[in-house]
């Protein structure tokens, strides 16, 4: 199956070029405090709020440009794959908001997964 496929207007996203980000945006409304396994409370701190935005503003921007401008969202999605696995990698390491329960860590890990994914498709776009 391939991936993208090229034409006279340039690289085209299939439906599995996005369903990883769908995986992804799944992966950030469960690790929502009171939501998930999150137990940690962290609405005082307003640093990983911001980080998060930071984190999936490229995510969804990606997502909403792949129908009218495929290669600079593949671009726009690697970017935010990395930036998501670089996120939870200091989430996991305790550095954001102290250590994460034992029920966010397998949350972290499908959300690095889904990351991983992401920036191994637009990789693979950019490429092609």
């Amino acid at each position: 199956m391939a991936v993208a496929t090229m034409t006279s207007a340039g690289t085209r996203w299939t439906a599995m070029d996005r369903v990883p980000f769908l995986l992804l945006f799944a992966g950030f409304v469960v690790s929502t405090p009171g939501f998930g396994p999150e137990t940690r409370q962290f609405s005082d701190d307003v640093i990983p709020i911001i980080l998060l935005l930071v984190v999936l503003a490229p995510s969804v921007t990606a997502l909403a440009l792949s129908w009218k401008a495929p290669l600079l969202a593949a671009r726009i999605g690697l970017a935010g794959g990395i930036l998501v696995m670089a996120m939870i990698a200091l989430d996991l390491l305790g550095v954001l908001i102290g250590p994460p329960p034992t029920g966010m860590v397998v949350v972290d890990g499908l959300i690095v997964l889904a990351g991983a994914l992401i920036a191994w498709r637009c990789w693979r776009l950019v490429r092609a």
